[in-house]
């Protein structure tokens, strides 16, 4: 009697569980829920001097970050090899295959340059903050 009793507990507290998360949107006739019906937004009702002031603006603290700042007041690739080699503890008569790019990373909203070289069988990588000279990442490894 028990294992039947637990047995219907169990397929009752199923049923309960699937209809409560298909139910509803299985049911509900909302014009929302429809792949092809347009959804009204504040922008959509504004006339149009208004509308640019109702979008987030790229960059600002109510939008998502869309595009890069600027490359203004960047440090410059040979200062960021310097600093490069300062942190490795080398001079450049003893470096080769060096690589330097800038490139935009959004997890920081900075640009940074990204430094490669080896020095005898060490490799290096070297990540700096291209408008303060900071050492973000240094990582070496054996070739």
């Amino acid at each position: 009697m028990k294992k039947l009793l637990i047995l219907f507990t169990l397929a009752a507290l199923l049923f309960a569980l699937i209809g409560c998360t298909a139910g509803p949107a299985l049911q509900n006739n909302d014009a929302s829920l429809q792949p092809d019906a347009k959804v009204s937004s504040s922008a959509d009702v504004l006339p149009a001097d208004e509308k640019d002031a109702a979008v987030p603006k790229a960059n600002s603290a109510e939008g998502k970050k869309t595009t890069p700042p600027q490359k203004e007041d960047l440090i410059s690739k040979s200062s960021a090899k310097a600093i490069a080699l300062d942190k490795a503890g080398v001079n450049e008569a003893q470096i080769r295959d060096y690589d330097i790019e800038l490139e935009y990373r959004k997890s920081t909203d900075a640009w940074e340059y990204e430094i490669d070289f080896e020095v005898g069988t060490m490799e290096y990588e070297v990540d700096i903050d291209a408008k303060t000279g900071k050492v973000l990442r240094y990582h070496t490894k054996r070739d």
